[in-house]
């Protein structure tokens, strides 16, 4: 439960002139104050886009914008993909900037409660909009500050609660037979364990069906279907990118699929091989944040994750 809270000065003021029976409520009854308030909603319940594994508050209709996305992406090279990082910069609100038209000064304590609000509200509304996901809301308000400042960043999941362990891998290497999930396995490897007869592909280019219906069972059984009795052999899923970008939810679905069919594999004393083939660094980085993000508590032991430079 939450503390009451104090009233600012000049709604005291306003209450020892108008009755002690009104409320904030009661303040917004004035003539000038509708448009205000309802602006505000974009402030305490702003939109949420997801992009690059990230999830950043928007207050356009359309979402991010280009320049938005350009942004964000040399924010992402510039912290070497953390998610973490990139959503706490990009998210943050500074309320000195947001009122730069007016004089804050008067309005120093009643702004870090403002600001505390703020972060209340953000973390409700992350939680019930991403109920799979963990958030930090940060309320900076101390002296010193560049005045009260709100932001949010996801939570990473700490090595021992990972459902994976992740590992570099030499891209020259065509020693893949490790068991887990190779990310980024060049083709030149592929061709190479090809050669062996030792590869199952799935080509997910295939994954739209009839009338362009996505047929994600079928692809998801052509996958269970390998992964129950093989042992020894490779199974390439290519034009995972395309998946990824297109039908991102999907792809999530599928990672996280595997992992508990793996799990059950290696429990077996089976050596499987999931193999991720030509993906851009982009699409490799949101494609180990999003394994190392995933949960399933059911699972024996970490999966291992190959992620090839």
């Amino acid at each position: 439960m939450s503390r009451p809270r104090k009233f600012p000065r000049f709604l005291d003021e306003w209450r020892e002139a108008n009755g002690e029976g009104f409320t904030p409520l009661s303040y917004l009854n004035q003539p000038d104050a509708v448009p205000f308030a309802i602006a505000a909603q974009w402030l305490f319940s702003p939109d949420f886009a997801e992009y690059r594994g990230g999830i950043f508050r928007t207050e356009l209709p359309q979402g991010l914008t280009e320049d938005t996305r350009r942004i964000l992406d040399q924010w992402f090279d510039k912290f070497g993909g953390d998610v973490g990082k990139v959503e706490r910069i990009a998210n943050q609100l500074t309320l000195w900037d947001l009122f730069a038209a007016t004089d804050v000064e008067p309005y120093d304590e009643e702004l870090r409660q403002f600001a505390r609000s703020i972060g209340r509200s953000w973390n409700a509304l992350l939680k019930t909009e991403f109920p799979d996901r963990d958030f930090t809301v940060d309320v900076c308000d101390e002296d010193g500050s560049y005045g009260p400042q709100v932001t949010f960043s996801s939570v990473l999941i700490v090595a021992d609660q990972s459902p994976v362990v992740v590992y570099e891998t030499d891209s020259g290497s065509a020693d893949t037979t490790v068991h887990g999930i190779h990310v980024d396995l060049p083709r030149t490897v592929l061709e190479h364990l090809a050669g062996r007869r030792l590869v199952d592909e799935v080509d997910l280019r295939g994954v739209l069906g009839v009338e362009g219906r996505p047929d994600f069972a079928g692809v998801q059984r052509r996958i269970a279907g390998f992964l129950v009795d093989a042992s020894g052999r490779h199974l390439a899923l290519t034009a995972f990118e395309q998946l990824w970008f297109k039908q991102r939810s999907f792809a999530i679905q599928l990672l996280a699929g595997l992992l508990p069919q793996l799990d059950a594999a290696g429990q077996s004393g089976r050596t499987v091989s999931v193999d991720l083939v030509d993906l851009s660094g982009r699409a490799k980085e949101e494609v180990i944040n999003e394994l190392q993000r995933l949960r399933d508590p059911q699972l024996s032991a970490p999966v291992s994750v190959f992620r090839y430079s």
